[in-house]
């Protein structure tokens, strides 16, 4: 097994437990409810065939729905955000599969990364909080518990970075 799979499992693990320790503590009146899992999601190399990831989304969503007691929210929304994961990357990343596979700071840099993950969970979240309420009468009280959580989730995720990886110096 690779470095690169050891340390993608790694962080696997731990926005797992991070999620079950923080996240799923954090609730500042209604507005902050971070789910960090999907970085790990979102991490995932790009040459996974789709349906794989997906596979991979749905089991891992429902690892963290047992965990966490969320009644297949987190399927729903892991499932969404391996789907639309590639078409995400269509829009802000110019380069092919075959050029570069893995998602990486080292490889693409900090603000790619950031913005890239910062999109992905905004797009989960958005997701998430749309299955989880059931309604669109209340879409400002959603957009705005979905910047606040996806905001508080990326700065969650870039503290658990920062402590645990050294920043490698970009090819």
């Amino acid at each position: 097994m690779s470095r690169r799979w050891i340390n993608l499992i790694i962080i696997g693990l731990s926005v797992t437990v991070m999620q079950m320790l923080i996240g799923s503590g954090l609730n500042f009146y209604g507005l902050f409810n971070p789910k960090m899992y999907p970085v790990f999601l979102l991490l995932l190399p790009r040459n996974i065939k789709p349906v794989f990831a997906m596979l991979i989304g749905f089991f891992y969503g429902a690892l963290i729905d047992l965990l966490c007691n969320t009644y297949g929210f987190g399927i729903a929304a892991s499932v969404f955000i391996c789907f639309i994961k590639s078409y995400i990357l269509q829009l802000i990343y110019n380069k092919s599969i075959e050029e570069e596979s893995e998602i990486s700071v080292k490889v693409q840099g900090e603000n790619f990364v950031l913005t890239y993950l910062f999109i992905g969970l905004f797009l989960f979240h958005l997701f998430y909080f749309f299955v989880e309420l059931g309604e669109l009468a209340n879409i400002f009280y959603i957009l705005i518990k979905t910047i606040l959580s996806a905001l508080l989730a990326l700065i969650l995720y870039v503290i658990f970075y920062m402590l645990f990886f050294s920043i490698p110096e970009r090819k």
